[in-house]
């Protein structure tokens, strides 16, 4: 349980982090045209969008 403690963790800092430098990034996800950049698809998104 710790490694997956450890990635929940580590996403939520991560996405906090997107969300400070980009207000709108979660927001305006499905209208970027290249998701798979960044390695997310839709259910993690979708997760990162409620912590």
């Amino acid at each position: 349980m710790k490694d997956i403690d450890t990635l929940i963790s580590n996403n939520a800092l991560w996405s906090k982090m997107l969300v400070e430098e980009d207000p709108g990034f979660l927001r305006n996800w499905h209208k970027r045209k290249n998701r798979a950049f960044y390695g997310l698809d839709v259910p993690t998104v979708a997760f990162l969008q409620n912590v």
